[in-house]
């Protein structure tokens, strides 16, 4: 199992590739209506760009020379909800009220979805693979664009 902490000395190519492959797993299984592992594809991808976008937004916002004592620990990353995450991300004008909302709405969603799933089984669609995937797109663009903030600042 990869940890927070072994996932950040992983090789920046290896880390592309096995998105691309989670990627290309959730469309192959989003097209035979296995709407469950989609599901669980998308919403975990969608959930490791918000940690992403609030770790990098964290740590510069401490230390603009991101030096690794001052990057936030596991700990820190876990201990933060998801919600507390995206609450970040607006307050910091990285998504409009639109997509927070949208954002609250799928966090609402999904755990209704994971935590009661023996019984919402027949609530896996195709709609709610495409909101994640569509959010999903959303959050991608804003982590690359706070990457690239943070070059630039550099």
């Amino acid at each position: 199992m990869i940890s927070h902490n072994i996932r950040e000395r992983l090789d920046k190519d290896y880390v592309r590739e096995q998105y691309s492959q989670a990627l290309k797993e959730y469309k192959v299984n989003l097209e035979k209506g296995n709407y469950v592992v989609s599901f669980l594809l998308i919403s975990a991808l969608l959930e490791e760009r918000i940690n992403v976008s609030w770790l990098l937004l964290e740590w510069y916002g401490t230390d603009t020379n991101l030096n690794l004592v001052n990057k936030p620990t596991q700990s820190e990353l876990i201990g933060m909800g998801i919600k507390k995450k995206i609450k970040m991300l607006k307050e910091n004008d990285w998504i409009d009220k639109k997509t927070f909302e949208e954002l609250n709405s799928l966090t609402r969603e999904r755990n209704f979805l994971i935590h009661l799933s023996l019984y919402n089984m027949k609530e896996y669609t195709n709609e709610i693979c495409e909101r994640f995937y569509s959010m999903f797109r959303i959050i991608d663009k804003v982590s690359r664009d706070i990457k690239d903030m943070i070059d630039e600042g550099k």
